[in-house]
């Protein structure tokens, strides 16, 4: 596969050893960028499980996005408790709300450690009680 080809894709494959680790790490380059992965490496036929790599790198995300919506959430329900003009209070609970149910919808998927559990928790129990405190009911 070759730029000229219109695949656009060069992929580049780095196996280590079983008896070392199993795993491999897997380059990806595209349009001048790369991006590397640790892939698993299947017991049976010591081929790359791709698979399993992307489903970790997904819930990684799934995960900081969870989190990064809370702060963001957070921040608009602030603006929400501070602001003055009726309209863009409106609009910022709307928002935050949004946000609070799209995280306990999406949750439910994702894998967390404790700490980002215990962080993730907190930040949604304050942002239902200045939820709350904006008139909505949850």
């Amino acid at each position: 596969m070759t730029r000229g080809s219109g695949m656009g894709v060069a992929l580049t494959r780095q196996l280590t050893s079983l008896r070392r680790a199993p795993w491999a790490s897997v380059s990806c380059a595209i349009d001048n960028s790369t991006q590397e992965t640790d892939v698993g490496l299947s017991r049976k036929s010591g081929q790359p499980n791709v698979h399993s790599a992307l489903s970790t790198r997904h819930n990684r995300l799934s995960a900081d996005f969870l989190q990064i919506d809370s702060e963001i959430a957070l921040t608009l329900a602030g603006i929400a408790l501070e602001t003055t003009n009726e309209e863009r209070r409106r609009r910022m609970i709307l928002t935050a709300r949004r946000a609070f149910d799209t995280i306990i919808r999406l949750r439910k998927d994702v894998v967390l450690s404790d700490a980002e559990g215990d962080k993730l928790d907190f930040n949604l129990l304050r942002l239902k009680g200045e939820l709350q405190s904006l008139g909505q009911s949850i």
